[in-house]
């Protein structure tokens, strides 16, 4: 694939939703672009405004949290995975609103909690505090919440 057409395709990827120069490189592997052109149309992308990692990261963030409902220590990882730099993470995790942030926590934990007093009455098992507790909070930290915020919340705390 020639440089004009390489361009052309991949700035087309780029209009459709935000991308990191991490995964614009490697699409344009995966079409068999000549690794020496990579980093002249990522530069080329960068001046077109077509790639803007601080942008990307703001947006992963934002739309990990209010879709998928992610915690910030996923959405980190993520954005790690995805080659985005320490600073431009922090930027991308400060937009997320801590109202909402917190007030999905606690959604979360009250929704997992119902869960497991319906389960309770179906089995007829009851668990004690500690062991419902414990469930809830497996199942919010496999979000990707932080453990002190969880547990917090479960030990009913002051925020």
């Amino acid at each position: 694939m020639d440089r004009e057409s390489a361009l052309k395709k991949v700035i087309h990827f780029c209009e459709y939703q935000e991308r990191s120069k991490q995964e614009v490189a490697e699409r344009l592997n995966e079409w068999g672009v000549d690794e020496s052109l990579i980093p002249s149309l990522i530069e080329q992308l960068e001046a077109n405004n077509y790639i803007h990692e601080g942008r990307f990261a703001r947006e992963y963030a934002h739309g990990k949290f209010k879709i998928k409902g992610w915690g910030k220590i996923r959405i980190r990882q993520g954005l790690l995975r995805k080659g985005i730099p320490e600073n431009l993470i922090v930027e991308g995790l400060k937009s997320i609103d801590e109202e909402e942030y917190i007030s999905k926590v606690q959604s979360l934990i009250q929704k997992k909690m119902e869960m497991e007093e319906e389960k309770e009455k179906e089995e007829e098992m009851p668990l004690n505090d500690y062991q419902k507790n414990h469930k809830v909070a497996k199942y919010i930290l496999s979000h990707g919440f932080e453990p002190d915020l969880v547990w917090k919340f479960l030990k009913h705390e002051e925020i």
